[in-house]
Order: structure tokens, then C-alpha cells, then sequence
């Protein structure tokens, strides 16, 4: 038996329908924490990763703390000069995604 969720999605899937283009967001969250976990796993100063990048190291800082969402283009550079696969940051991130969203579902099926 698969739960569904208030708009009839199963929460064991990401749906674009649902997905929130704010720096709130599980979704959004849940990028910046894997990027910052992955720089510090990696022993990467934020200044550091910023040269790699051509930026400013308030560029990082900013994602890194919600203050600016990244699109698919800057998360593969991210990727790229931390010599990261996509596809395992993605895998990863669909993975916490969905397990956050369906804790979130139960929490609030409980309340």
C-alpha cells in the first residue's frame, strides 16, 4: 500500500509539480547541504573552491547559505572543480530528498 500525499502524489517520488523554487525548500536545503558536506569532505575552503570557480567567495557562501539558488549550469562548474560525478551528487540528493519529504508527510499526517 502506497500513501499518497494532499495532492495525490506518492511521496516516494519527486514531483516537478510540487517542487518550490525557494530557498526554503526541502529541495533547496537539501542541494546546500550536499554541496557544503561535499566542499568539507573534500577539505575545500570556501575561498579555495571560489578560485576554481572564477568567483568571489561570497558567491559560495551566498548558495551555501540560501541567500542564492544555483541552476543546473552552476551546479555542474560546482561539481566539476570539486571533482565530483553529477550523477552521484544527483542520486544522492534525490535519495535525502525523498526521505525528507516522506518524513515530512508523516509529520504532518500525524498532527
Amino acid at each position: 500500500h502506497t500513501s499518497k500525499s494532499q495532492n495525490g502524489i506518492s511521496p516516494n517520488r519527486i514531483d516537478a509539480r510540487t517542487m518550490r523554487r525557494s530557498p526554503t525548500s526541502i529541495e533547496a536545503t537539501t542541494l546546500r547541504e550536499i554541496l557544503a558536506d561535499l566542499r568539507k569532505a573534500k577539505k575545500i575552503h570556501q575561498s579555495d573552491l571560489a578560485k576554481l570557480l572564477n568567483r568571489h567567495q561570497s558567491y559560495v557562501s551566498k548558495y551555501e547559505n540560501g541567500e542564492k539558488i544555483l541552476d543546473f549550469i552552476e551546479v555542474l562548474s560546482i561539481c566539476e572543480a570539486l571533482e565530483i560525478n553529477p550523477s552521484i551528487l544527483i542520486s544522492e540528493y534525490l535519495e535525502k530528498v525523498l526521505i525528507k519529504k516522506s518524513l515530512n508527510i508523516n509529520l504532518q499526517t500525524q498532527n
